[in-house]
């Protein structure tokens, strides 16, 4: 019997069977036509003699009629499964679809029947196991699988090279009998899983910090098969993060820790010294003129030197104590534990003493001294802002008293901080305003009471406390930089009138000014007097310039250039304050200097004490042997007049002759020519 049907364009011949009841042949046909594979039978020369229903694919694409042939690859393998009498199997990839084809030959018929099967799940199936092997064995991470009772049954390369076992050594091994991670695997057994971190073991011995991940693998009925294990070696990852925790607690030129280590570490010394009932200390250091040694042997040495510093530090205090690096040539102490003040003051002057001791750095002495501010913590209470602040505070009070010192924050010093902190923006609003003017104080022949000269000083004209002198803003100022603006401000004012003097018909004599260190040093500041010469049109010889001691000391070759240029405009040169620093005769030799001022300190004291006058009279002649003018400052009595005349000095200024007064009040005295004592009630 034969029966035609037509599926997918394509006409197939149902398969009969000749000698079969009725009945079974339909069961055998629709048996075949609802297969859902492709079901074929061809004869030995390629001829399709049948097809069913779900072949219309596999024909499509043979391009394929039944009757006729399929192609000539798949007539060789229907020849060759007859001749051999055995099953061949071939794949046939069409679309996203891939067929497996089995030929079974029926050799005595002469043809062969074709069983196709859809192996495209199977296909995924495996491509996506032959991907997993790949990942299972090139991941970077090492991978453990294990059965039920921890008994390793699989591991990939990673692990080996990680932990330096080999496959065949770590197959079956528990991994509870290395000892190493058995806590760590007996939670994975109750947990069901385990992510953290953990240190192990080598085959080799080193340990070795790794990041751990472990999960379980159930079955459907919820029962553990299999753990897996997912772990990395994190030493290098740790290292990078020691590094960085470094970078970002310690200095990287001393090794100390920095500022923000610090401020961690003292507030929780300061919780601690809260619960113990511990008296904690704070020591804020400062080295005295360390920017001379940068400037003068660079910051090589510098470095260097900073380095010894704090090993030298270190030194000082206990193993208890914390030293950081607070930046600049600044450090701070955290004193534990400290059993009083006198505790806290023997560990500060052994910090002096060893700052002081010069170090020798390639060749070059380095010699440098510290101011060392300390604060006490009693009640526990006080946050690690305040404590520095505080310290830093009683520290600049020693900067302020001459350096090479220590002293313990207290009310007064705090008092002194603060009144500068609101002075700072008060004297900004005061230069604006014009409110620093200058005072001039006479300077006098000693023998003929005549005038010889003024010295300016600064004054502040407040709106709200009147008039305040140097003493009350001067320190603040060079601290905020704003002593340079009130210099410049003194210095166009005293030219200015000056010049005006002039202008009257009156012979006004030299006008001294104080000149900070801090200006002078500043690349401004002869431009700015020449400026200022020009614009008033201040005769030579009008104008001197009052520079300290120690800002002619610290520096040398620059300095002495610099008051070379500034004595080519014709304005001369005073040391003010002299005797209280270095008063070294051969280097005075190379300074362009025309006077000496003798510091009050040493006039007052004549009188009583013969060191005060010995010191005096030396002055007196070493000015006399250089050719250069002397003035004796804070000249208040009649005998320190006449003790001063006796040794020979011939200019002196002070309240026995005249206090400073305003310009219009200075008319007078260039009227007149003299002063005396009686022009202090004036």
């Amino acid at each position: 019997m034969t029966c035609h049907v037509t599926a997918g364009g394509y006409s197939y011949r149902m398969l009969s069977a000749l000698q079969a009841p009725d009945g079974e042949i339909r069961n055998l046909g629709q048996l075949l036509e609802e297969s859902p594979n492709p079901m074929l039978r061809v004869a030995r020369d390629g001829t399709l003699l049948y097809a069913n229903r779900e072949s219309w694919l596999l024909l499509s694409h043979w391009r394929t009629d039944l009757g006729a042939q399929v192609p000539s690859e798949w007539i060789a393998f229907i020849q060759e499964a007859l001749a051999t009498g055995q099953e061949k199997e071939a794949e046939l990839s069409i679309g996203v679809k891939t067929l497996t084809v089995v030929i079974v030959p029926v050799s005595n018929r002469g043809y062969a029947n074709l069983y196709g099967l859809d192996a495209t799940r199977r296909r995924q199936v495996e491509e996506k196991l032959r991907l997993d092997v790949q990942v299972f064995e090139n991941a970077t991470e090492g991978i453990m699988i294990c059965d039920a009772e921890l008994r390793i049954v699989d591991v990939n390369q990673a692990y080996c090279a990680i932990t330096g076992y080999s496959r065949e050594e770590s197959l079956g091994e528990s991994v509870t009998s290395r000892g190493e991670l058995a806590e760590v695997w007996e939670a994975v057994k109750e947990r069901r899983g385990w992510l953290g971190e953990v240190w192990d073991r080598r085959k080799n011995g080193e340990r070795y910090p790794s990041w751990l991940s472990v999960s379980a693998v159930t079955d459907r009925q919820g029962e553990v098969r299999r753990f897996i294990a997912l772990f990395s070696d994190i030493t290098a990852a740790k290292k990078t993060e020691e590094q960085l925790y470094y970078m970002a607690h310690y200095d990287s030129l001393t090794g100390l820790a920095n500022r923000r280590h610090f401020q961690d570490t003292l507030a929780r010394a300061i919780s601690q010294a809260r619960r113990s009932a511990e008296l904690l200390g704070v020591m804020f250091i400062d080295l005295d003129s360390f920017k001379l040694v940068n400037d003068n042997l660079g910051h090589r040495i510098g470095d260097q030197f900073l380095c010894e510093t704090a090993t030298r530090i270190k030194g000082c205090v206990r193993d208890s104590d914390f030293v950081a690096r607070m930046g600049g040539d600044e450090f701070t102490v955290v004193l534990n534990d400290v059993k009083g003040m006198d505790n806290a003051a023997t560990i500060a002057q052994k910090i002096l003493k060893r700052a002081a001791t010069p170090v020798v750095i390639e060749g070059h002495e380095v010699f440098v001294t510290a101011s060392v501010g300390i604060a006490l913590v009693e009640d526990g209470m006080a946050d690690p802002e305040t404590v520095v602040r505080r310290a830093d505070s009683a520290m600049n009070r020693v900067k302020e008293r001459g350096r090479n010192s220590f002293e313990f924050y207290s009310q007064e010093t705090s008092d002194l901080a603060e009144e500068r902190l609101l002075l700072q923006p008060r004297i900004r609003r005061g230069l604006d305003a014009g409110e620093f003017v200058p005072y001039y104080q006479p300077q006098i022949n000693i023998s003929s009471g005549k005038l010889v000269g003024f010295e300016a000083l600064a004054r502040w004209h407040t709106p709200d406390k009147g008039l305040l002198g140097p003493g009350l803003f001067i320190p603040a100022a060079e601290r905020t930089g704003q002593i340079c603006e009130i210099g410049a401000a003194m210095l166009r004012q005293v030219c200015r009138q000056a010049s005006l003097w002039r202008a009257r018909g009156l012979k006004p004599p030299t006008v001294s000014v104080n000149v900070s260190a801090y200006h002078l040093r500043r690349p401004d500041f002869f431009p700015l007097l020449q400026g200022i010469i020009e614009e008033t049109r201040l005769p030579p010889g009008s104008l001197e310039l009052e520079l300290t001691e120690s800002a002619l000391f610290e520096d040398n070759s620059e300095t002495i250039a610099k008051l070379e240029k500034v004595r080519s405009l014709g304005v001369s040169l005073a040391i003010d304050d002299f005797g209280t620093k270095y008063s070294s005769l051969a280097y005075l030799r190379r300074l362009p200097v025309d006077r000496l001022k003798i510091d009050g300190s040493f006039v007052r004291d004549i009188v009583d004490n013969p060191s005060s006058l010995e010191i005096t009279s030396a002055i007196v002649s070493m000015g006399k042997s250089l050719k250069l003018g002397v003035v004796a400052e804070g000249v208040e009595t009649e005998l320190q007049a006449r003790l001063l005349r006796d040794i020979g000095c011939t200019c002196v200024q002070g309240f026995l002759y005249g206090k400073a007064v305003p310009a219009e009040e200075a008319v007078y005295l260039i009227r007149s020519g003299t002063a005396s004592a009686a022009s202090c009630a004036a």
